[in-house]
């Protein structure tokens, strides 16, 4: 089974919220560019940093990241995806998993 997850807010964020209680299954992909630093990307829950993708390397250029990961959540939990800084090009994929 699958169910649609919602876009609402999370602390004057956009946000993805869990419509009902169970284990879902997140699937992030991210190229980012750096010049001068690392660009992580992290998934939070509810505010709270769960999972991380980290560069590699501090060398300028293009960086690939891949992160899939299953967690349960309570129905109304909110999930948002930050970069620490700069620019990003990411697509995301949520769905419950029962």
């Amino acid at each position: 089974n699958s169910r649609q997850m919602s876009v609402g807010t999370y602390g004057g964020n956009s946000a993805i919220i869990c419509p009902v209680a169970g284990v879902y299954l997140i699937g992030l992909n991210s190229i980012t560019y750096s010049d001068t630093g690392r660009r992580d990307i992290n998934i939070y829950v509810n505010g709270s940093t769960k999972y991380s993708t980290l560069n590699d390397t501090n060398t300028s250029g293009y960086h690939y990241r891949s992160l899939t990961v299953a967690h349960n959540f309570s129905a109304g939990d909110a999930v948002q995806v930050y970069q620490t800084s700069g620019s990003t090009y990411y697509s995301g994929t949520g769905s419950e998993a029962t």
